[in-house]
């Protein structure tokens, strides 16, 4: 009896110290030998682009999470997700002091940006300084670079995704649906916004030389330019216009307009 006793003893020790407990974040660093110019995250990942040698991959995570984590390259594109998503859920369900995925990924040669869920990247120390840059946002994804050079911005943006940053651009286009919330200053030559649902979209500190615009549904948008704004609002959404530029607007149905020169 007190041997069996003492089995059960040594196995209860046992299991205790091989148990792996929420909060543990490890550290994993990982070379991608294929070569990749677009990177695709999705659920709860959080990606920080870094100043750092091409190809470059650290990531920080749960231990409970890590298991799960998936990065792989297909046809250029840089993906990180969760193989099973019922299973990262259940644990986060289990677990409320589990660690989300943070990853810092070398933004060096990457031009095109998609995040799905509640996905973040992130650039906050380095300038993302390419030809044309392309950003495709949905669900509730976000992303917050603090300085864009490029020649031409793409933005599309759906559900209730976030998007914070200061562009230089000599082209910026954005199409935004959902309930989605933009706001970017800096300045651009041509503007072009296509805004529906009831996103909201603040653009009166990105100057602009000349505007496109069409806002419907319940949306909310403001644009700032010195040469022209045309376009049109319809539905119950609200345009407010600022600058110096001649302003050709036309409202329907409960859309209304109103321009502020400044």
């Amino acid at each position: 009896m007190k041997k069996l006793f003492a089995t059960i003893l040594t196995f209860a020790a046992l299991s205790a110290a091989t148990t792996v407990m929420a909060g543990n974040v490890v550290t994993e660093t990982y070379s991608i030998k294929s070569n990749y110019t677009a990177i695709s995250v999705s659920n709860r990942i959080e990606i920080e682009l870094i100043d750092a040698p091409k190809n470059s991959v650290r990531v920080e995570i749960d231990e409970l999470l890590l298991p799960h984590l998936q990065i792989t390259v297909k046809s250029g594109v840089l993906h990180f997700s969760y193989a099973n998503q019922r299973e990262v859920e259940r644990l986060r369900k289990r677990n409320r002091d589990i660690k989300e995925a943070h990853i810092y990924v070398s933004a060096y040669g990457v031009d095109t940006f998609s995040a799905s869920g509640m996905a973040e990247i992130e650039a906050n120390d380095i300038p993302i300084a390419v030809k044309t840059l392309t950003i495709s946002l949905s669900g509730m994804a976000s992303v917050d670079f603090e300085r864009v050079e490029c020649t031409t911005f793409k933005l599309t943006s759906s559900g209730m995704a976030e998007v914070d940053t200061n562009l230089t651009a000599s082209e910026c286009k954005i199409s935004i649906s959902g309930m989605s919330d933009v706001d970017i200053e800096g300045r651009t030559d041509h503007l072009t916004l296509d805004l529906s649902g009831m996103s909201e979209v603040s653009l009166e500190e990105l100057h602009a030389h000349t505007a496109k615009v069409s806002v419907s549904g319940m949306s909310s948008a403001e644009v700032y330019a010195t040469e022209s704004i045309t376009g049109g609002v319809s539905g119950m959404s609200d345009l407010t216009t600022f600058g110096s530029a001649n302003v050709n607007v036309s409202t329907s149905g409960g859309g209304s307009h109103k321009h502020v020169k400044k």
